[in-house]
C-alpha cells in the first residue's frame, strides 16, 4: 500500500519523517547486551574448567587466649596443581580474631590433613575454612618459589 504525501498529511505530520534513532539505540544496546552475556558465558566456562578444592575442619584444641591449633582436610580434585586454604580463627561471637593461610604443594594425596597454630589476637573458640583455590596469590607464590 502506497502512501500519498497530501498537504492535510504534510500539514499534520510534517514534511520529513522521523529517521528512526531510537531504534538504531535499541540495536545498539542489545547488540551490547548479546556480547556482554557471551563474555560472561566464557568466563564462567573457564572458571569450570578450574580443578575443585574444598577445606573441612576436623578438630583442633586452643592452645592460649592468643593461639589456637587447628586440622583441616585439604580435598583437591586434581592433587597434581597447588592449591590453597585460608583458615580463620573465630571467638564465641563468631568474629574473626585470627587468619593463616596454608599452601599445598603439587603431588601428594586427593586429601591432605594439614595442621598449623593460628595466632590470635583475643582467645578463640573455633576455626573455620574460609575458602580454598587452586589459583595462587602473588605472595604465596613467591613464597613457595623462594622454598626451592
Amino acid at each position: 500500500m502506497k502512501t500519498v504525501d497530501t498537504p492535510v498529511l504534510k500539514e499534520r505530520y510534517g514534511n520529513s519523517r522521523d529517521n528512526n534513532f531510537a531504534g538504531k539505540i535499541l540495536v545498539i544496546i542489545f547488540a551490547a547486551m548479546i556480547i556482554a552475556a557471551g563474555i560472561y558465558i566464557v568466563s564462567m566456562m573457564t572458571r569450570m574448567n578450574e580443578a575443585k578444592v574444598d577445606g573441612v575442619e576436623t578438630g583442633g584444641t586452643i592452645n592460649s587466649d592468643h593461639l589456637l591449633t587447628s586440622q583441616i582436610d585439604i580435598t583437591r580434585d586434581d592433587p597434581s596443581k597447588a592449591a590453597y586454604c585460608i583458615i580463620t580463627a573465630l571467638n564465641y561471637a563468631k568474629a574473626e580474631v585470627g587468619r593463616r593461610e596454608i599452601l599445598l604443594p603439587p603431588g601428594g594425596q586427593r586429601v591432605t590433613r594439614v595442621e598449623m597454630q593460628i595466632p590470635t589476637f583475643e582467645r578463640a573458640h573455633a576455626a573455620k575454612v574460609y575458602g580454598c583455590s587452586n589459583t595462587i596469590p602473588p605472595h604465596l607464590s613467591e613464597e613457595a618459589t623462594a622454598r626451592q
